[in-house]
């Protein structure tokens, strides 16, 4: 309890008492308030981290990923729509292939045949033509061009030995394909569908709760830090209790007047200026205390809202649904696994085949030729046969034949570039189809897609998990902020308290002696110098004497307030 007169010792304990009480509170605000500043920086931190696994769990399903799942699960559960077709329309490829395979076959037989005959009529020319040297230079020319003929034969009779086997390992595979394909029920593809459109709705439904959920996290981290900013209350009121402190220690280091009326009267002036002071800090510091208590209780909803969003938007639905999706699609992966190996298997024989098809076409010109020469080989045996009298006419019967096998052979001819052509027809189908847009790797993409499900699963379990956490301990530390702001107000009693203890010692007596005039005219101008608010300002100009210069009536250009207020009062 502070002395009440300001007279000798009393004077000068009440002045030690007060100094003293004022100190240790502005010494204390520091600490007071840094240690809630600390905490709502942690606040301030922890829902940045909440921030973070959203944006983590948003990116383990964005459009990149995840949509390229949604896709990739699209087109798999088309190609397996579409199988059952695709096999259909290749399977009459294949008999189309086969019967027009078997017909080359047959055609090249007989012309195989045609040109062995061709060879042995050769021999008989000579036999026929005892041996005349014009006659053998022509069966010899004759016999090359037919060996040519064979040859070229032998070749496209070669590819259609290859063709034979590539179509009877494609009916193999499609029968397979065929298994396949009776293993996967019809709603195989369209539950892959659906799943496909579920995930997809998912990720819009997960981009949304994001969103809000991080709109919500970003404005209670912006108002937080807007509170943090306000704490500097505690060092604005610490840096007013040391102008008011400092202004007691001028008044007690000053020259004593010598009178005791005008050292009373100087004394309780400063007295009833400094209790204004403090009564004007005590309920500024009331007003912007309970602002921030009440800024504070403002967050509860938002950061239990916040805490709400994040445990059932995304935990329990979303998570569930992520797993149910990955198991799914993991039954679909094995049950279609020989699926698609089968109909990779006849893809491969469907490429043999046209390659083989492509391969007769580019030899079906040199077989065009085989039949010219042979023409040409009849022709000029007849027009030789006028010309060598009795020998020409034994050559003559012999040239006949020749004839007959060479429209024999242009007949087999014929036969094949028919079959040759619808083979090419086919083959370009078979190869449009081969290299079409719903060819995929629909094992890869099914593995492609669980592993980013998975791992959206994994992500979204460590997010929420983490995001939990952290909005509880946001919770609990502005809870924990609140009341120890409500205990800071407090402070408040005691400041007002001394003013009052001032106020009481310095009396209703307001008179002052013309030395007390002088002395205070030079002493209030030296306090007002400590001032670095215009709160004090305006308090200090209350209690100028006549005459003087309100120190609150700063120039243009000095502005409101000085460059350290901090603006709150």
């Amino acid at each position: 309890m502070y002395l009440t007169h300001i007279d000798g010792e009393g004077a000068a304990d009440l002045l030690t008492g007060v100094q003293k009480d004022l100190t240790d509170l502005a010494a204390g605000l520091d600490a007071r308030f840094l240690h809630a500043g600390t905490t709502l920086a942690t606040a301030v931190t922890a829902i940045g981290r909440v921030i973070d696994a959203l944006d983590d769990v948003t990116k383990a399903l964005d459009e990149r990923a995840a949509g390229a799942a949604v896709r990739d699960l699209g087109d798999v559960a088309e190609r397996l729509a579409a199988l059952p077709i695709a096999q259909a329309e290749r399977t009459a490829d294949l008999a189309t292939v086969s019967a027009m395979t078997k017909s080359l076959r047959e055609q090249v037989v007989d012309m195989h045949h045609a040109l062995q005959v061709l060879r042995i009529y050769g021999v008989n020319i000579k036999i026929a033509a005892s041996g005349a040297d014009q006659f053998v230079v022509f069966v010899d020319g004759m016999t090359r061009t037919l060996g040519v003929g064979e040859q070229e034969l032998d070749a496209f009779q070669l590819v259609l030995k290859g063709l034979t086997a590539a179509v009877a390992a494609a009916h193999q595979a499609e029968r397979l394909l065929a298994a396949e394909c009776g293993k996967v029920a019809p709603d195989v593809p369209r539950k892959l569908a659906g799943d496909a459109a579920e995930l997809h709705a998912h990720l819009e439904t997960v981009a949304e709760a994001a969103r809000r959920v991080s709109v919500i996290a970003r404005d209670i981290q912006a108002r937080v830090a807007t509170i943090l900013g306000a704490l500097q209350v505690g060092d604005s009121t610490r840096q007013r209790l040391e102008h008011v402190v400092a202004a007691l220690q001028m008044l007690g280091a000053r020259p004593a007047t010598g009178d005791g009326a005008a050292e009373h009267a100087v004394v309780a002036h400063v007295y009833r200026m400094l209790d204004a002071q403090l009564a004007a800090i005590a309920t500024d510091f009331d007003r912007e205390a309970s602002l921030l208590v009440g800024s504070l209780g403002e967050l509860a909803p938002d950061t239990a809202r916040l805490l709400s969003l994040i445990e059932n938007g995304n935990a329990d639905e979303g998570r569930n649904f992520l797993q149910r999706l990955e198991h799914g699609i993991g039954d679909v992966e094995r049950l279609t696994s020989q699926l698609h190996e089968a109909d990779r298997r006849s893809h491969v024989m469907v490429g043999a085949i046209t390659e083989a098809v492509d391969a007769l076409a580019a030899r079906s010109d040199r077989i065009r030729r085989i039949r010219l020469d042979v023409q040409d080989i009849a022709i000029n045996t007849r027009l030789m046969c006028r010309r060598f009298g009795d020998v020409g006419k034994a050559v003559a019967v012999i040239a006949s034949e020749v004839d007959v096998y060479a429209n024999r052979l242009g007949t087999a001819l014929d036969g094949v570039m028919g079959p040759i052509h619808e083979l090419t027809q086919v083959g370009v189908s078979m190869k449009a189809a081969q290299g079409g847009p719903e060819r995929i790797d629909g094992s890869q993409a099914l593995s492609e897609a669980l592993n980013t499900i998975g791992d959206g699963c994994r992500r979204t379990e460590r997010g929420v998990s983490r995001g939990s956490d952290d909005a509880n301990e946001v919770i609990a530390i502005i809870d924990q902020t609140s009341a120890e702001l409500a205990d800071e107000l407090a402070l408040s009693d005691a400041i007002r308290q001394a003013g009052s203890s001032l106020a009481l010692a310095a009396g209703d007596d307001t008179a002052l002696p013309d030395r007390a005039d002088a002395v205070l005219r030079d002493l209030l101008p030296r306090i007002a110098d400590l001032y670095t608010m215009a709160q004090e300002r305006g308090v200090h100009d209350e209690f100028l004497l006549t005459g003087m210069s309100p120190v609150g009536s700063v120039s243009s250009d000095d502005g409101l307030f000085d460059e350290d207020d901090d603006g709150l009062f």
